[in-house]
């Protein structure tokens, strides 16, 4: 597993939250911060993926910075058990956080159905 940090931008590009986690490798990595970003995007106007000094990715705004990666669309559903329970953490982690990120509606409603579905899954 390695370490990797997620920082959410402000309107100026100045970090405004940072959430840590691991993951297996760098897709999975890229696939926590797409369903995080996704998840909170009314709160956020931008991320940049760090794992150690290496950027993996970063986006302002909407558009991608040409230097790094490009990050897939992302389901939470499609997401294997493992990597879903990373997010859930991540999204529980940043809810109960004193970043302005906390007061996200977007990730309140995205934790809700992922805490649901994991639910479902468990009973199953």
């Amino acid at each position: 597993m390695a370490e990797y940090r997620l920082f959410f931008l402000g309107s100026d590009g100045a970090i405004e939250a940072r959430q840590d986690f691991t993951a297996p490798d760098d897709g999975a990595a890229q696939q926590i911060m797409t369903v995080l970003a996704e998840a909170s995007a009314d709160a956020h106007h931008g991320v940049m993926l760090w794992q150690g000094t290496r950027r993996l990715f970063e986006k302002h705004d909407g558009a991608p910075q040409p230097e790094c990666g490009s990050a897939e669309p992302v389901s939470p559903a499609t997401l294997g058990a493992d990597v879903q329970q990373r997010v859930l953490e991540c999204e529980e982690t940043l809810l109960h956080s004193h970043w302005h990120l906390a007061k996200s509606r977007m990730l309140a409603a995205a934790t809700s159905e992922l805490r649901r579905a994991a639910r479902d899954a468990s009973v199953s």
